[in-house]
């Protein structure tokens, strides 16, 4: 190596050297300080990842410890409630054992009734106002029912599909084509009718076309002639309108698609005359249709969904039919004639025809118009995704005429509405668009009064198997393959709120079965329909029983709302005795999943949202406490011995109701408990895990501070030896 003047290697390699050093020493100053391991993210990348992620995890858990600390103080309130409240009914219940005394006068039993009733109200007032931060704990809030879920997915069935090709089909004057009972005949003269294939200006091979223009023509028509309506055309109208056509004159072939999902009018059979025709030259998926009819194939007739339609009743109650949406109520302009359940083709609304259209239920309003020309409209209404839509509407009919709406998109189906004569409605014929606006006004009035029921699965019940009388092990009835539907007109935030399952009263001969949703009562003694059952509900629920197994469930406060029940179990469901009807009662139950779900009372007990306990208590209001055996609520009164004897039971339900609901605060402080000391071992062995990866090692990194304060110290003192040396070269050249 070169000695000079110039460069200075040795003070280079001090310098670095130093620097070195009093990084390692500003490093160790940082950890010593802080407390922490990693100064900057270079420092361990792995480390500062899981320490992070771990000193992440034990900040949540300390939270999540707090969580349970305040959830059980709650519990805490909770129990020390519901504790005065089994006081308050054990000396109900000594009032009520002392007022049954034959010695006792109604007065001096009206003297006892007078605490009796002042009791009532302290247990109300106490379930209505014992809180914890202004959340109320015994008043049944935090009692959660189960939802009622309802199938609806507007892709639960599939409309049925085929393709008309035309082979080597050529048409002549008369020849025919029929589709879904519309016949079209070639001309080559044309009439008035809608249902002509023009030849004229249309050749053999331009046959698709000719035809394309008959069927949207039909389609299109304005319903008029001679008398008034040609009644015939609008026939094929609406008939047409059910089905979408899509046309390819390229390959002569004509897709033809139900507009609704399901089995329903999916019966379409295409059938024609063709003079010099052969067969094989029109064919419908494949099949000849030259002087032969061929229907849609198996293959595409359509899967049933949960929403598809179905056909009108044809007897007087409106659930007889298959139909899944059906209008209710009371039709309120006289544009539109009167509902009638018992003929399709005499009401004034059908939906019987809707499908996949889960937002058709309630009030269908919001109807547009489309001024076309004199008298006539286009209408249209939009529910939900599906636009419905009727081409060319008379507003003054000369005689009542149906017209049908179809779905422009989609398998959605289509609705009727009958339009009454101007001479009963009182309407006139349009001139422009603000008559059109009025008569859409005029449409949608009449609606007002309509509701549309929509019949549904409820998915959320599930037959839990073999049903037992309480104590016993001997089945007394099966609910697996059983099934619920629900007939309403709104399916918004449904609630299963409780069942109550009812033996026979003394000398009685039927059950009794209520469902409570959303705060409405659903009794039994009806079918499926909502009809009166004969003879009302036996003791024995049976598969061939009812309507077939089929067992209705009416809305006390509305009879056009039930709950339809299927039983199809071959072992018979006794009702019978009490401990039979709670069994029964106790298995609806579990099946709705009543009282099995957590509130929206919950406390984060993990690192997740998800880790969490709900809390449920349930009311200890008189209203849900004071109830019979079968969980009816009964009011007391102790002024006589008979009201006396009376309410000695039911005190004792209300006893055994408060047990229940002190010992299920009692079953949560306990979980909750575990939960906290499950939290503390895991806040310290996590924390533990953390300190290995972000926390100084203070003997280890004092020991590297001296060391590199050793470093620093002979770097510099060695620095300044080199930075001599040029000096000592000087006395060389002297």
């Amino acid at each position: 190596m070169v000695v000079g003047i110039i460069s200075n290697i040795a003070a280079i390699s001090a310098q670095i050297n130093l620097q070195t050093a009093s990084n390692d020493s500003q490093a160790s100053i940082y950890r010593l300080s802080s407390g922490n391991a990693i100064n900057q993210a270079s420092d361990d990348v792995g480390g500062l990842a899981v320490g992070t992620i771990l000193k992440t995890n034990v900040s949540t858990l300390k939270a999540a410890l707090s969580n349970t600390a305040q959830a059980q103080s709650m519990l805490g309130v909770a129990d020390g409630a519901l504790s005065n409240v089994g006081d308050i009914l054990q000396r109900q219940k000594a009032l009520a054992s002392q007022a049954t005394s034959g010695s006792l006068s109604d007065q001096a039993r009206s003297f006892l009734n007078q605490e009796f009733s002042n009791l009532a109200l302290e247990v109300d007032r106490i379930s209505g106002t014992t809180n914890f931060n202004g959340i109320n704990l015994i008043d049944g809030s935090l009692f959660a029912p189960s939802t009622l879920n309802t199938n609806a997915s507007e892709t639960n069935s599939i409309a049925a599909s085929s393709v008309l090709s035309f082979v080597n089909a050529t048409m002549a004057a008369a020849d025919t084509l029929v589709i879904a009972g519309v016949t079209f005949t070639a001309q080559t003269t044309m009439t008035e009718s809608p249902m002509d294939i023009d030849l004229t200006t249309n050749t053999a091979s331009g046959n698709v076309s000719a035809i394309q223009q008959a069927i949207t023509k039909t389609i299109n028509f304005v319903p008029t002639g001679a008398a008034g309506i040609d009644t015939p055309a609008l026939a094929a109208k609406n008939t047409l309108s059910k089905f979408n056509f899509v046309f390819d004159t390229t390959t002569n072939k004509i897709t033809i698609t139900a507009k609704n999902g399901g089995t329903v009018d999916n019966a379409l059979t295409v059938g024609s005359t063709v003079a010099g025709g052969t067969s094989g030259d029109i064919l419908l998926n494949g099949n000849n249709v030259i002087g032969a009819t061929s229907a849609f194939s198996t293959g595409t007739a359509g899967v049933n969904g949960d929403l598809y339609s179905g056909t009108m009743s044809t007897a007087t109650n409106a659930y007889n039919g298959s139909e899944t949406t059906v209008a209710q109520g009371n039709v309120s302009d006289t544009v539109l004639t009167a509902l009638n359940f018992t003929t399709a083709a005499s009401t004034g609304v059908d939906a019987s025809g809707i499908s996949n259209n889960e937002a058709f239920h309630g009030k269908v309003q919001g109807f547009k118009a489309t001024y076309t020309q004199p008298g006539y409209v286009d209408l249209q209404i939009t529910v939900g995704s599906s636009t419905y839509l009727a081409k060319n509407v008379s507003t003054a009919p000369t005689a009542a005429q149906a017209v049908t709406f179809g779905c422009t998109q989609g398998n959605g189906g289509y609705f009727n509405l009958k339009f009454d004569s101007a001479t009963n409605s009182g309407g006139a014929a349009v001139a422009n668009q603000a008559d059109a606006d009025s008569f859409a006004g005029r449409v949608d009035r009449a609606l007002s009064g309509v509701d549309f029921f929509q019949k549904r699965t409820i998915s959320s019940y599930s037959g839990g198997g073999s049903v037992y009388p309480v104590g016993s092990t001997t089945s007394n009835g099966n609910l697996a393959g059983s099934s619920f539907k629900f007939i309403n007109n709104d399916f918004t935030n449904l609630k299963v709120e409780a069942v109550s399952v009812q033996a026979p009263s003394a000398g009685g001969a039927n059950a009794s079965i209520t469902i409570r949703v959303n705060g409405e009562d659903y009794i039994s003694g009806f079918d499926n329909t909502g009809a009166v059952l004969s003879g009302g509900l036996s003791t024995v629920i049976t598969h061939t029983g009812g309507n077939g197994g089929k067992y209705g469930f009416v809305n006390v406060n509305d009879a056009k709302k039930v709950l339809a029940f299927t039983y199809t179990s071959t072992t018979n469901l006794d009702m019978s005795t009490s401990i039979n009807a709670q069994g029964v009662q106790n298995a609806l139950e579990q099946s709705f999943g009543i009282n099995t779900g957590a509130s929206n009372l919950t406390f984060q007990v993990g690192t997740t949202a998800t880790d969490t306990i709900g809390v449920q208590i349930q009311s200890s209001k008189t209203k849900d406490i004071y109830t019979d055996s079968s969980g009816t609520y009964k009011e007391l009164n102790i002024s006589t011995q008979a009201g006396a004897v009376s309410a000695t039971s039911i005190l004792d339900n209300a006893i055994n109701n408060v047990t229940s609901a002190r010992a299920q605060v009692g079953a949560l402080e306990s979980r909750f408990k575990y939960a906290s000391n499950n939290l503390n071992v895991t806040i310290q062995n996590q924390d533990a895990a953390r300190g290995t990866f972000l926390d100084a090692d203070i003997s280890t990194e004092s020991t590297r501070f001296a060391q590199s304060q050793v470093k620093v110290q002979a770097s510099i003192s060695v620095l300044a030896q080199a930075n001599q040396l040029p000096q000592s070269l000087l006395k060389l050249i002297g």
